[in-house]
């Protein structure tokens, strides 16, 4: 027996206090044992902390992104409100100068105003006497002008030749 407990690995591949009657150390029915820890891949479990952290700020940047698109498409709208609303009430500004100046021309061109105008300018109304008839009326006439020809050298030299077999 003691060359077995010289060798130093037989003893310490048994545990013989399992052995002994005063100590518990045997686990329990139900209960849970913990297995020793494997030494874990750190490189891959960086790797992997890698892209769930650039994933997660992707979707944070895409959100931030897409936030600022709706900000500027809101605030787009709004100016373009703006503009809307303004040009309206330059529509009904412009309405009312109308209104208005149609009814000073119709109150400036009214007969009663043309005939206050007129007597101021020492005019009366039209009377039958001075009205003057005249006709225009010697018969019909047309005259239809025929420009001369001067004849060229051909059509003189054919008009001597005819005069002289004539």
């Amino acid at each position: 027996m003691a060359e077995l407990f010289n060798d130093n690995t037989e003893a310490r591949a048994y545990d013989l206090s399992l052995f002994e009657p005063g100590i518990e150390s045997r686990p329990r029915r139900g209960e849970v044992l913990e297995m020793p820890k494997k030494r874990e891949n750190t490189t891959a479990k960086h790797l992997e902390n890698f892209f769930k952290a650039s994933y997660a700020i992707f979707i944070a940047v895409v959100i931030v992104v897409m936030f600022f698109c709706l900000l500027m498409c809101r605030v787009r709208l709004d100016e373009i409100g703006n503009d809307i609303s303004e040009a309206q009430s330059q529509l009904a500004i412009a309405q009312s100068d109308y209104t208005v100046l149609s009814l000073e021309l119709k109150s400036r061109t009214s007969v009663e105003k043309l005939e206050e105008k007129s007597e101021e300018l020492g005019m009366d109304k039209l009377q039958k006497y001075q009205i003057q008839y005249f006709s225009v009326n010697d018969g019909d006439k047309t005259e239809i002008i025929e420009p001369e020809e001067t004849p060229d050298v051909f059509s003189q030299v054919s008009g001597f030749i005819k005069e002289l077999l004539e």
